[in-house]
């Protein structure tokens, strides 16, 4: 066991751990020499260390070094190339321990994809910002996508009153919610994500498709289709919130299990398009394990925030699980 007395530690762009301690050579040399040979090189080998993480535990434990991060242990198990880290002294409250390779360690690009900005026009607020808070609690990394079409139609969210007099396009819209970063959704390419989710709104039945106007005879937008049968396609895990989920059987087909809640009107729809329903409350998901699927009432069934917080943490947590 290594031990060094609450020393600060960084991370080079090369992935090599290094301490702050210029006079421990012997340290910065072991670090150097047997975390670069021997980590690396069997990182993708073991099940605690998936594929393509380097990037994102660099970033997540250098922009924990710029909080002040103290760590008081290093642990290198030879055997099976472990490294734990036992952190305290924490500036900042950090995950339970529980939760330590998905915070430190399981560091993956999921697409959000957002359907404009505003709960009647475009995607749920309260949902989407939920869902990238409880990706970025878990430690992954995340980019938001979005159609660059106009939306169905604009609605003034004081009143609720259409604006037939407006037009707004829907990337350009949802930008709001990324703080501007955001990208097309149709240059996109499912070999970036781990895994997607799509956050509800109204734009999700009316932008994301026209499932509003068409029910169970509805089409999903030609670029939101491409790149979600492709997901579906290569088996990585995809979460839908709140009526997200009709878009569901349109992308896999007849089947999959699904849940919007308990309205009765949206769940003959989805029954008509071959979808398999199962009732859930406000804090719970319904995974369909054969498709990599999950899914969450939201705000079909949410009178509090709070509660969609719930749900869609739930929904985030259970699709990184699946992405291993």
């Amino acid at each position: 066991m290594l031990v060094d007395n609450n020393k600060s530690f960084c991370l080079t762009n090369k992935h090599q751990f290094i301490y702050q301690n210029p006079r421990n050579s012997t340290l910065h040399c072991i670090f150097n020499n047997i975390v670069k040979a021997h980590y690396l090189a069997h990182l993708h080998q073991h099940a605690y260390f998936p594929n393509k993480n380097l990037r994102g535990i660099e970033r997540y434990l250098t922009r924990q070094h710029h909080k002040k991060l103290r760590v008081s242990q290093l642990v290198i198990d030879y055997n099976s190339y472990f490294l734990f880290f036992s952190v305290y002294n924490l500036v900042y409250t950090m995950c339970p321990t529980k939760n330590f390779h998905q915070r430190y360690l399981d560091m993956k690009k999921i697409a959000v994809v957002l359907s404009g900005c505003g709960v009647f026009d475009g995607s749920e607020i309260h949902e989407s910002v939920c869902t990238l808070i409880a990706l970025d609690k878990a430690g992954a990394s995340y980019q938001c996508l979005a159609p660059s079409v106009e939306q169905t139609q604009v609605i003034n969210h004081k009143t609720k009153e259409p604006m037939p007099e407006e037009s707004r396009n829907i990337l350009v819209e949802a930008a709001r919610i990324a703080r501007g970063d955001i990208e097309d959704i149709s240059k996109a390419d499912s070999n970036d994500f781990a895994a997607a989710i799509y956050p509800g709104g109204f734009g999700a039945a009316a932008n994301l498709s026209d499932f509003a106007k068409q029910g169970a005879n509805c089409t999903v937008q030609k670029d939101v289709l491409r790149f979600a049968q492709a997901m579906a396609t290569e088996k990585k895990p995809q979460g839908f919130i709140c009526i997200a989920p009709t878009l569901i059987s349109k992308i896999y087909g007849e089947g999959v299990e699904l849940t919007i809640g308990d309205d009765k009107q949206t769940i003959q729809a989805i029954s008509a398009m071959g979808g398999k329903h199962i009732e859930a409350t406000v804090d719970s998901v319904v995974v369909d394990k054969k498709h990599k699927v999950v899914s969450t009432p939201a705000y079909m069934l949410a009178t509090h925030i709070s509660e969609v917080f719930e749900g869609v943490t739930k929904l985030v947590n259970k699709v990184l699980v699946l992405t291993k």
